[in-house]
């Protein structure tokens, strides 16, 4: 199943008893696939409060969004069901494991995650480009006389008055 899509299931509860049973909630979790007790993320227990008779059968629906981050990478998915018998001098309570597997989401590269990096990359490019501007700017202006004007002191008058004839 992808990443960041709803994800849906049905699990079926049969009464195999003599009583009635009333099924409480069905919730779901991923764990750590080395280490069921590390939870990585618990779902949304879908409170049902359903009497099933005995010798029948219910079916539920369960859905829940698996975050985007979490694709690509393998995780232990628990799907447990809660119910109780109702049988008031016994009144036991039972959770079962539907479903307790290691599964591997697919990542879903989107389309719209390209263009934010083309428009992060040209929101960069601009900045580079504003502060070269901001620095040539800020460039010491020297006057072109001063640059081109040559320090002739050191070369005796006569000399000079040579040249200038």
């Amino acid at each position: 199943f992808p990443a960041n899509n709803i994800v849906k299931f049905l699990v079926s509860f049969t009464n195999k008893g003599t009583e009635d049973c009333i099924v409480k909630s069905l919730d779901a979790s991923f764990h750590y696939p080395q280490d069921y007790q590390f939870y990585i993320q618990n779902f949304t227990a879908l409170p049902l409060n359903t009497v099933v008779p005995p010798q029948r059968q219910a079916t539920f629906e369960y859905s829940f969004i698996l975050a985007e981050p979490m694709g690509g990478r393998p995780f232990g998915l628990v799907i447990n069901l809660n119910y109780k018998d109702l049988n008031i001098s016994k009144g036991n309570v039972f959770q079962d494991a539907v479903f307790n597997q290691t599964v591997t989401p697919i990542y879903i590269f989107f389309y719209a995650r390209i263009f934010m990096y083309m428009f992060l990359a040209g929101l960069g490019l601009l900045v580079v480009v504003g502060l070269h501007q901001l620095l040539e700017s800020r460039k010491l202006i020297i006057d072109k006389h001063l640059l081109y004007q040559n320090d002739m002191s050191w070369i005796p008058q006569e000399t000079l008055n040579q040249i200038s004839k």
